[in-house]
């Protein structure tokens, strides 16, 4: 009797995707690994979407099709953690696309280390032929150990703008009963930075982690980052709660709770940095007078002035800003961060 295959529920949140979902839906449903069921959750879609949905759901038996009212991604992942069957989950957004054999990869991954979270590289493909193809997480597939998790921990805090595990949740395998136990979901008042929330409290319960050293996932840019600057706008502080759960990870291992601080600290003002930053990227949608009444915001936050002491700029990092921060001056980081953003 063969043995039995392991099931990955893939569930894809579909918000106005129309012109993306039909490449990436075929992808998925080329994947050499064929133990698979397709969760496809449209979040109140305008478009054409809900009906490129239904055509899937015909054509394929492992596809299933949900429609929801439009309440974010968070929601869209929990209506499909909620729909899942398999033994683990991979989330996918509904512009992107995997190669045929990524499902594959990360199962046979799973298999030989028995870990509760797989975690496959990925490309940046930035349209016209522009793939960023020469980087890689680690030098080789492995188990990652505790040790080496939390060295990818700090090196993310240290540079939290930088390529990393953590930031993202899709391109990954979640043990299921791991997330049904612990009853980890996406946090609903969350609207930028939860992918890193919820991976840092599934990692909380994670036993073994694993790494392939292979491009399996093809995260497409797209004007969505647009998207998340209007985010910025709404949620100003939204990487707080994402931080005090890498901070929670790190306590759990044990780690020196001043050294959590100095790590956190660091990040926290990095952030607040780059929300000032991406505040003027997307000027477009704000007013000035709304700019600078959300870089007071940011600038009088208690946390943000007990992180700036531990701030270490890197040096080509701006100066300006975060000595106008310690000052308590909105207007000067207002316009320091408007002149180096012209």
């Amino acid at each position: 009797m063969p043995a039995r295959q392991t099931v990955v529920s893939i569930v894809v949140p579909v918000h106005n995707g129309e012109a993306f979902l039909e490449d990436c839906l075929n992808s998925l449903l080329s994947q050499s690994h064929s133990a698979i069921e397709i969760i496809l959750i449209d979040d109140g879609s305008t478009d054409s979407s809900p009906l490129l949905c239904s055509q899937f759901e015909k054509r394929d038996p492992r596809v299933r099709s949900f429609r929801t009212a439009n309440k974010g991604p968070a929601a869209a992942r929990n209506a499909g953690i909620e729909r899942a069957t398999g033994d683990f989950l991979f989330f996918m957004d509904c512009d992107d696309t995997v190669f045929p054999h990524a499902i594959q990869r990360l199962v046979e991954a799973q298999a030989s280390s028995q870990a509760d979270l797989v975690v496959g590289d990925f490309l940046i493909d930035r349209g016209q032929g522009a793939r960023e193809t020469n980087r890689f997480l680690y030098t080789k597939s492995e188990t990652l150990s505790a040790i080496a998790l939390t060295e990818a921990v700090r090196g993310y805090l240290e540079n939290p703008t930088g390529y990393s595990l953590f930031i993202y949740v899709w391109g990954k395998l979640f043990r299921r009963v791991v997330l049904k136990e612990k009853q980890i979901s996406f946090h609903l008042e969350m609207f930028i930075f939860e992918d890193t929330r919820f991976n840092f409290e599934f990692l909380l319960y994670a036993g073994h982690v694993a790494y392939v050293r292979e491009h399996l996932y093809i995260y497409k840019v797209r004007p969505r980052a647009s998207t998340l600057g209007s985010k910025v706008l709404d949620f100003p502080l939204g990487f707080l709660p994402a931080l005090a759960s890498i901070s929670a990870f790190l306590a759990a291992r044990e780690e020196d709770p001043e050294k959590i601080w100095a790590l956190i600290g660091h990040a926290t003002a990095s952030f607040s940095i780059r929300v000032i930053h991406q505040l003027f990227a997307v000027r477009g949608k704000a007013s000035y007078f709304r700019v600078y009444r959300i870089i007071r915001e940011i600038v009088l936050a208690p946390t943000v002035q007990e992180s700036l002491p531990l701030y270490q700029p890197r040096p080509e990092q701006s100066k300006l800003i975060p000595f106008f921060l310690r000052c308590r001056s909105p207007f000067w980081v207002f316009l320091s961060a408007y002149w180096r953003t012209r």
